[in-house]
């Protein structure tokens, strides 16, 4: 029997629903654009019966699981699969799902001499990856089946009026890994 979707979101160990229909305000930047996506969904398929749960978790269990739920698993620089993956349908999730491949541009010639601190810094990043990769090979390995994690794009987040943070009190060093210009 059809179902109605349902959307719920999951910060701070808080189910809370997520009421898409509205653009806010929401616990976390990116679900004004993903509301806009979800509205979409409901639009093509309104009786599929998920229950998506978005969330900047990666750890522990996801407060609801089984083959009808959607984690939408936001915020995660290191790309790693989230635990819940095999409890869940499908985890869409931004800033890799997972397959992140290691990544050095050397590009021209006159950047080689900074070619040393990019790998060190990619071998750095895929070193703090490894414990978790390993972990969803394992599950992958035990329960007979594959992990679906779908990478997504990270949305439209530039148009959201943010505090600035000062540098030492952010949580992760990031570095960009790509071109602003297609010179290949």
């Amino acid at each position: 029997m059809p179902a109605a979707n349902r959307y719920s979101t999951w910060f701070d160990g808080v189910l809370d629903d997520w009421k898409i229909g509205t653009d806010g305000p929401f616990p976390y930047p990116d679900l004004k654009y993903f509301a806009h996506v979800f509205r979409e969904v409901d639009t093509l398929c309104p009786d599929a019966g998920l229950h998506v749960v978005a969330t900047t978790e990666i750890t522990g269990p996801v407060p609801v699981a089984g083959r009808h739920v959607v984690a939408l698993c936001l915020g995660d620089e290191l790309g790693r699969v989230p635990d819940y993956a095999a409890d869940v349908r499908l985890v869409a999730k931004t800033m890799g799902g997972g397959r992140r491949r290691p990544y050095v541009a050397l590009g021209s010639p006159a950047r080689w001499p900074a070619a040393p601190i990019a790998v060190a810094l990619e071998t750095r990043v895929q070193l703090r990856r490894l414990p978790w990769q390993l972990r969803a090979a394992r599950r992958r390995l035990s329960q007979h089946q594959s992990l679906n994690v779908l990478d997504l794009p990270m949305g439209i987040r530039a148009f959201e009026d943010l505090p600035v943070i000062p540098f030492a009190a952010r949580q992760y060093d990031v570095g960009f890994a790509g071109s602003l210009v297609n010179d290949a």
